[in-house]
């Protein structure tokens, strides 16, 4: 059923909003990432090349566990004409939209020779 959400959504969603906020620590902002995101983007699509490459090709599988092995992330077997529009930065909050949903992991690092797919 598509449409604007029912009431009684919209009470279910206060409520979850209510239970987070008291878990939360006091020092916390409880917000939506359309509120601190500056620019959400999909990202890269090429097929992953274990052997060489310059860029790295960040998957789901990558970040699953909350920290990423370099040495295991392969590399792009293309790479997009505008790299830098895909380059993971500090800060930067990565989500999966494909494989196991809604992974997610924040970049705490410099930005990275590293490319990523995990939003395609």
């Amino acid at each position: 059923m598509s449409g604007p959400a029912s009431d009684s959504d919209a009470k279910i969603g206060v409520i979850h909003e209510l239970t987070l906020q008291k878990t939360l620590p006091e020092e916390w902002d409880l917000t939506t990432l359309g509120k601190i995101c500056l620019k959400p983007q999909y990202g890269w699509t090429t097929k992953a090349n274990h052997e060489k490459g310059r860029l790295k090709l960040l998957r789901t599988t990558d970040i699953t566990s909350g920290v990423i092995n370099w040495d295991t992330v392969p590399y792009c077997t293309d790479e997009p004409e505008d790299i830098k529009k895909y380059l993971v930065d500090s800060g930067d909050i990565l989500i999966s939209r494909a494989g196991s949903v809604g992974v997610s992991f924040c970049n705490q690092k410099t930005r990275t020779r590293c490319i990523c797919i995990i939003l395609n």
